[in-house]
């Protein structure tokens, strides 16, 4: 296996192809994380994923990402602030997935909003997702996307210019 890092990328502009979604990925009382879809392209995957908090996970969410997120593995002296993780596996490339994400806060709620690309195909149809936020109260989660319809992408991806 190759460690991989998905870094924060804007997935292309046409409109893709959904492949897989919606599935819950992980779900703790009053926090969890869900799968809204997988576009596929011929460059890759686009991933949207969402967190919800309610309750005391609201406020320990929140109180951990402050409005926005930081791409940090964690709270340290110098950086309080935590995000939730993401781990992409596809074909031989395993690492952490980096995002670009809008976050909702509320007196008793907080939601994330977040978008990963992952820039290749697999081979064998298959993702592995792993999510959590030990921080505010996910614990980690595997997942196993089998995404439906790769074929052909070149002339599926819906365009819009």
């Amino acid at each position: 296996m190759r460690d991989h890092t998905w870094h924060a990328v804007r997935p292309p502009t046409d409109l893709g192809v959904i492949v897989h979604g919606p599935v819950v990925l992980a779900r703790a009382p009053d926090i969890g994380a869900g799968l809204r879809a997988v576009f596929a392209y011929t460059s890759g995957l686009h991933l949207l994923l969402t967190f919800r908090a309610a309750g005391e996970r609201a406020v320990d969410a929140g109180s951990w990402s402050y409005g926005r997120l930081r791409r940090y593995p964690g709270p340290t002296a110098d950086n309080p602030y935590t995000a939730p993780e993401v781990r992409v596996t596809v074909n031989d490339s395993s690492g952490p997935a980096h995002t670009s994400s809008h976050v909702f806060i509320s007196d008793d709620s907080f939601s994330v909003n977040a978008s990963y690309w992952i820039d290749e195909l697999p081979r064998d149809d298959r993702v592995l997702l792993s999510v959590e936020w030990p921080y505010a109260g996910l614990p980690r989660s595997e997942t196993v996307l089998t995404l439906q319809g790769l074929d052909d992408l070149d002339e599926r991806v819906l365009r819009l210019v």
